[in-house]
């Protein structure tokens, strides 16, 4: 039920009651929870916190003392305000009355004749009634929005920047590794990352719930149920509390997205399968079998020289899911062709120009739990691809765990002698919290979260040290092979 407030009421009834005590504009915010008329001394029995009493002081007294023992009364039992009516019995508040409420409260109005009490009785319920009306034409709105998002081309992003004006703040999706998938606007990524670290500290099981308060705003947190697996956590926030209608909506996200995920697993599942067996005829050397079972499927598979991506250092499962990822696409035409093995697992790469995919990549290996090495190979022709692979499954295991590079490009030196790391790390050796910084961030492969909490400071101090390091060390620590090289010089002098 949607509940009036007491200036909403007031508005509403005209001259019929008129604020004494707060002025009008001053009127507590607090909704009403009903009209209660009363003619005891001690009314408190009969009511309940939050509601309007309606009195004509038939039973009450009008000095000091008196008023004050019952207006103390309503105060206990939480009365929001008290109408008192004029004609019948007193031709005016008694001062008393109006000096003990504006002392202790409740909030005073007068009813003056011949405005009946039933009137604002009716008068409330009306309200209610329309309040009513409007939360639920609002939640058939927000119910049709959902639909239209959910159906969009985009939906994950339209679920969430619907809801984001929903609340009137700001809607991220994690994914199942913590990672932000999606948020709106993307100026709230940090409040969101607040949220995820917050919720983390208080919720357990896979269909948990938390809310709480992150810097200013009020925020839910809740996983996203997906079949019998977890499609991360939906998280929202907003400067004002969330109403019923709100909370509602945030609860549909979450299914909708967990609906969401259930459909994209069935898909992806179907296209791994098909990409397995693409993979299979190219490693088998039946390149003409698999360009045309490419293009019935819809996968792209070039008649000409490509590339393969070897990845090594995590499960199967976990090697796909990055990958994908950061390289993959959501239109049949960017599925990746490739096939995963406890050994490690390859990808075929159509376009010769990668350096921004394995950018990419790169950031999604910085962000993940393993030790991930990812090698790029140069362009060959089909029929030497099923050689390329096993070559470069080889050569991906002996890079650096955290490496991603092409096999065309210059590789920084990987084991730096000792004068040479003594002579990189002099601008810092007298710094120590820039050696435990450098040290703390490589070792979690550039996560600042996880690096700021093993140090003991917030990440944007972590934050300002590195960057100071960075200037000091004239270095990009961006890049995977300079951060590689930085890594093996500290563990060189026993600093890592």
């Amino acid at each position: 039920m949607a509940i009036p407030t007491l200036a909403v009421l007031v508005g509403k009834l005209g001259g019929g009651m008129v604020p004494v005590y707060p002025a009008r504009g001053d009127l507590p915010n607090a909704p009403i929870t009903g009209v209660h008329v009363s003619e005891l001394p001690d009314p408190t029995p009969f009511v309940d916190a939050g509601e309007l009493l309606l009195t004509t002081g038939l039973t009450l007294g009008a000095s000091p003392g008196e008023c004050e023992v019952y207006v103390e009364r309503l105060t206990r039992a939480g009365v929001a305000a008290l109408g008192f009516g004029i004609g019948p019995v007193h031709g005016s508040i008694p001062p008393a009355l109006i000096e003990a409420c504006t002392a202790t409260g409740p909030a005073l109005l007068e009813v003056p004749e011949p405005m009946p009490f039933q009137e604002i009785s009716r008068a409330y319920w009306h309200e209610v009634g329309r309040a009513d009306q409007r939360a639920l034409a609002e939640a058939l709105t927000v119910q049709g929005q959902l639909v239209r998002a959910a159906a969009s081309d985009q939906p994950r992003d339209s679920l969430l920047r619907n809801l984001a004006r929903g609340v009137g703040g700001w809607a991220a999706h994690h994914g199942p590794d913590d990672t932000i998938r999606a948020v709106w606007p993307e100026s709230a990524r940090e409040r969101a990352e607040e949220a995820r670290l917050g919720a983390r500290r208080v919720m357990s099981g896979r269909h948990s719930a938390a809310a709480l308060h992150v810097a200013e705003d009020a925020v839910m947190v809740q996983s996203v149920p997906s079949g019998a697996r977890s499609a991360g956590l939906l998280s929202a926030g907003s400067t004002s509390p969330f109403t019923a209608a709100q909370r509602t909506l945030f609860s549909t996200t979450s299914v909708l997205l967990g609906l969401l995920a259930v459909r994209a697993r069935t898909g992806r599942e179907r296209g791994r399968a098909r990409s397995e067996v693409l993979a299979r005829l190219v490693e088998a050397g039946e390149t003409p079998a698999a360009l045309r079972m490419a293009a019935e499927w819809g996968f792209r598979l070039n008649r000409g020289p490509m590339r393969v991506l070897a990845v090594t250092g995590a499960p199967p499962e976990d090697v796909l899911e990055l990958v994908e990822r950061a390289l993959g696409d959501e239109t049949p035409a960017g599925r990746l062709i490739g096939h995963a093995t406890e050994a490690g697992a390859w990808f075929l790469l159509p376009d010769l120009e990668i350096e921004e995919g394995l950018a990419e990549l790169s950031t999604a290996v910085r962000s993940a739990e393993g030790e991930y090495r990812a090698l790029a190979g140069r362009p060959v022709e089909a029929a030497r691809l099923p050689q390329a692979i096993q070559g470069l499954l080889h050569d991906a295991t002996q890079l650096p765990a955290g490496t991603v590079r092409a096999a065309d490009a210059t590789p920084a030196p990987i084991l730096p002698a000792r004068t040479d790391a003594e002579a990189w790390l002099a601008p810092v050796r007298g710094h120590p919290e820039l050696i435990d910084a450098l040290a703390q961030y490589l070792r979690h492969r550039g996560r600042w979260e996880a690096a700021a909490q093993a140090l003991g400071l917030h990440r944007n101090s972590l934050r300002h040290r590195i960057n100071r390091a960075a200037r000091l060390l004239e270095a990009d620590l961006e890049d995977p092979d300079v951060g590689a090289r930085l890594w093996l010089s500290l563990r060189s002098l026993g600093l890592a």
